[in-house]
């Protein structure tokens, strides 16, 4: 058709181009405003994150706004474990973001959707949401210094992790000197009740474990344990001299606490001190145990005489050793 005149359009984005168009010949000219509005007919992604259970990551959807005006888009939002606001506004000629968060409150994989609308533009954009959540953080670090047979409590504060009433843990702790009520419940959906935990190291030494909180449904929350244990008490001195190259007999008593023979490894502080490596102690009985003095310096040295033992813990005395003439 001569009455026709055909443009080509190449926008560089979306937005609205206003051009002018000026038409002439020896006998008119005619000029024509033209607006041409260019928009996307939207996107489809997948955005995937992940973080641990009950924390909060962000991550923003970058806006570009190439109109000579501000825009808004507007946001729906689904799935369990994300959030974000209603709408953003980008302004012209400006870049803009969308920023949303995921905070999952379990371990598992969280889906949702994520659909941004420019009513400016036309523009729709669709983002399919896939969230992983890892396993929990612990809720804190617990420090624990105390001495070797010797009972210490703490409290531990225990959220509510689902926010339901009622809502009843099952306690487990990965220590056997880490003891406490079976299970815990709360009684409030927006603060944390206390747990009363016992510790009670049978030996010496530094010890690292956890205390878990557990729903019906699997879900917890847990607190790592770091047991700082000093010595017992010592069970007494014992004096002791002999003549050198000679030796002496040591004999101490104990009681086994257990309702089953207790082995118990013996440790001597020094070469003086010599004697069997274990002793197997009766149930409930009194039992003897027998080492000897045997000094080949001449001289005065105090040593420690230990006796441990995996189910009652250590006990210890002092001994203080005399080597005289021969």
């Amino acid at each position: 058709d001569e009455n026709i005149l055909k443009l080509q359009l190449k926008p560089l984005g979306t937005g609205i181009y206003p051009a002018r168009l000026t038409l002439t010949s020896p006998y008119d000219v005619r000029v024509v405003d033209v607006e041409v509005t260019a928009q996307s007919m939207g996107q489809t992604a997948v955005l995937e994150m992940e973080c641990p259970a009950r924390q909060q990551v962000l991550q923003e959807v970058a806006l570009v706004n190439t109109t000579d005006a501000p825009f808004s888009a507007t946001a729906t939002l689904t799935g369990k474990g994300y959030s974000g606001p209603r709408d953003v506004s980008v302004p012209a000629k400006g870049n803009g973001a969308y920023p949303w968060t995921f905070c999952p409150p379990g371990s598992g994989t969280y889906t949702g959707t994520l659909e941004l609308n420019i009513a400016a533009t036309g523009e729709r954009n669709v983002y399919n949401l896939v969230g992983k959540g890892g396993e929990p953080l612990a809720e804190g670090h617990l420090v624990i210094d105390c001495q070797a047979r010797s009972a210490v409590t703490k409290r531990l504060q225990v959220p509510n992790i689902t926010g339901a009433l009622p809502l009843v843990y099952n306690v487990y702790a990965d220590l056997e000197i880490l003891s406490g009520p079976a299970t815990h419940s709360c009684t409030s959906t927006n603060r944390g009740d206390t747990y009363k935990l016992s510790i009670t190291p049978l030996r010496s030494g530094n010890s690292w474990g956890s205390v878990s909180f557990v729903t019906e449904d699997g879900q917890y929350c847990w607190y790592s344990v770091e047991v700082k244990a000093s010595e017992p008490p010592d069970m007494g001195t014992i004096q002791v001299s002999c003549p050198v190259r000679q030796a002496v007999s040591i004999k101490v008593t104990l009681t086994n606490p257990t309702d089953k023979p207790l082995l118990l490894r013996s440790q001597y502080s020094t070469p003086s001190l010599v004697g069997p490596p274990t002793l197997v102690a009766p149930s409930k009985e009194p039992c003897l145990f027998e080492c000897f003095y045997a000094p080949l310096l001449l001289r005065k040295e105090e040593g420690v005489l230990r006796l441990i033992s995996d189910e009652a813990g250590e006990f210890w005395w002092k001994i203080q050793m005399d080597a005289t003439p021969g």
